[in-house]
């Protein structure tokens, strides 16, 4: 026989070997018998006392609990030589992770894409999870293993693992079986990490305390925001809201304090006055500051703070002209008006509104000239002259009116608020 056709069948022979074993083939019973020893050294070093391992139909597998989770190990064939394929299941069902550059059709499809805050976190994984079970269940140790589990990097990477899926409450994974030396410890270490991830990916008993307990160590700024926010907004009225928004009252970032005073209600005023008066606060914070105050912000605090922020800060400037308390305060009138002459149309514009609100005859006179202005401004002015008028015009008699649309003053028609001059002879 040909010696060339010998090597030829004998190479094809080698290469149908792991398409055998793929295929579902009979698989080699020492191969298996080496697994299970190194699922059952894995599963001792993890403390899973209650590890079992069986013969189902002639594949070898390994089943063990770990609190709520249940953990099956099962050969895996895909890959040569074979492997372990990794099964934990028990883990909330609502929380969804994948890779950022692998979720492009399940976001397609209508998957959520849920940022809890952690900028590097967020655009490296996916997460489709309802708001308070993802701030439930990523705390900041979870996002690091988390992160290195959906990535395959760091401690996990080492272990020749991989995750395959983290869905409908399990994880999936393989931990490959090259190097065959290193097998046994890698796996150890991968379902040591996937474990690990599993305890803190079960369901909490107490979303809200879980919550507030994980805000009150989470070092960044923005999951602490959204975090309260959220609890804000879904919680309001449970006490772990009121106590988480109570101990960030003090927060060191003003963003956290401001969300903390709008959940914490009456005792969140003096926070919301501190911001809205710290002229070294984000401009965008301040304003928000002075909007969720409405009429509980002092009026002298509102114009000291007006004629402050004229200088510098245009969206605190817009919410001080935006306030309920201008409307009660005519001394205001003098800055509305040298308003009118600001740098920035925006401004102008928000003058003007402030003006018909609280204006008078003087305010009229400025708002006719400031109609030169522009077109957006002269409509502004305009309907901010008729609501004086409307104030004005119905004066008691022998009070300043407005009697005419070109601003010209008048006296209401009384004989004792009439104007005379005696003869002076």
């Amino acid at each position: 026989m040909d010696p060339l056709f010998i090597v030829a069948v004998l190479a094809v022979g080698a290469g149908l070997l792991p398409w055998l074993h793929r295929r579902g083939e009979k698989k080699p019973l020492a191969l298996e018998s080496a697994l299970a020893l190194d699922w059952e050294a894995a599963a001792a070093d993890r403390g899973l006392d209650d590890a079992v391992t069986t013969d189902d139909g002639g594949t070898l597998s390994l089943t063990a609990t770990l609190g709520p989770l249940r953990i099956v190990l099962k050969p895996w064939y895909s890959d040569w030589p074979p492997g372990t394929h990794v099964v934990v299941s028990g883990l909330a069902t609502g929380l969804e992770a994948r890779r950022q550059a692998e979720a492009g059709l399940s976001l397609a499809l209508g998957a959520r894409d849920f940022e809890i805050g952690d900028r590097r976190f967020d655009e490296a994984v996916v997460v489709d999870a309802e708001k308070l079970l993802a701030f439930a269940l990523l705390d900041a140790e979870t996002r690091g293993i988390l992160g290195d589990v959906v990535l395959a990097r760091g401690a996990f990477e080492r272990a020749g693992a991989r995750l395959k899926s983290l869905r409908k409450g399990q994880m999936v994974a393989i931990c490959l079986g090259e190097p065959i030396a290193t097998r046994s410890k890698r796996l150890a270490e991968a379902l040591r990490i996937l474990l690990a991830l599993g305890e803190s990916l079960a369901t909490p008993a107490a979303i809200e305390e879980r919550i507030a307990a994980n805000l009150a160590s989470e070092p960044e700024a923005a999951v602490r925001q959204r975090g309260l926010a959220a609890l804000g907004a879904e919680r309001p009225g449970h006490p772990a809201t009121r106590n988480a928004a109570r101990v960030a009252l003090t927060d060191a970032d003003e963003d956290v304090r401001f969300t903390a005073a709008l959940t914490a209600g009456d005792e969140g005023l003096a926070v919301l006055r501190a911001i809205a008066c710290d002229g070294s606060i984000r401009d965008a914070t301040r304003a928000r500051a002075i909007a969720a105050l409405g009429t509980a912000l002092d009026g002298a605090e509102a114009q000291r703070i007006l004629c402050e922020a004229l200088r510098t800060n245009q969206k605190t400037t817009i919410a001080c002209l935006e306030s309920p308390v201008l409307a009660r305060m005519p001394q205001v009138e003098p800055v509305l008006i040298d308003a009118l002459a600001h740098s920035s149309a925006v401004v102008r514009e928000a003058s003007a509104m402030a003006l018909g609100r609280v204006g008078s005859a003087a305010g009229v006179v400025a708002l006719r000239k400031a109609e030169s202005q522009g077109r957006l401004l002269r409509r502004t002015a305009r309907d901010a002259v008729a609501s004086i008028q409307s104030r004005l015009v119905g004066a008691e008699r022998g009070q300043l009116s407005v009697a005419s649309d070109a601003g010209e003053l008048s006296l209401a028609d009384d004989a004792a608020g009439r104007v005379t001059v005696e003869d002076a002879s």
